[in-house]
């Protein structure tokens, strides 16, 4: 379980053990990759697959959604952490283009969109003082 601070806020959101706790997976079997929305080109989304399963998490959606061929694809990705911030990158290049698919983003992006649903007492009411 996390204790989370103003310091620390930011690190947990782009910990893997998060988003298995947020949709009770297990830690163990999940790792990062990029979805491939087919359904609309040139969509990518940053994801995290389940290594047993067609369940997949769509981190920017915020939600589970199943791989179906043909409308949804997880590509196995690795998480890099550099100066701007993070950049996630596939394994493997796209068949249609020969190259790989670069996500990048900010602590602060996952945190805009997950902070509201982690519950720390930062975000509890300022008491005044009488």
């Amino acid at each position: 379980m996390y204790i989370l601070s103003k310091r620390t806020i930011m690190q947990v959101f782009t910990d893997l053990f998060f988003f298995a706790t947020h949709f009770n997976m297990d830690p163990q079997k999940i790792q990062w990759c990029i979805l491939e929305d087919k359904s609309n080109p040139c969509r990518f989304l940053l994801g995290i697959k389940n290594k047993d399963s067609k369940i997949v998490i769509s981190v920017e959606e915020r939600k589970l959604r199943r791989l179906k061929r043909g409308k949804l694809v997880a590509l196995d990705a690795i998480l890099k952490k550099n100066k701007r911030g993070y950049k996630l990158q596939s394994i493997k290049p796209l068949v249609a283009t020969g190259k790989k698919i670069i996500l990048s983003f900010k602590e602060k992006d996952l945190a805009d969109l997950y902070y509201d649903q982690w519950y720390d007492a930062s975000m509890e009411p300022k008491k005044h003082r009488s």
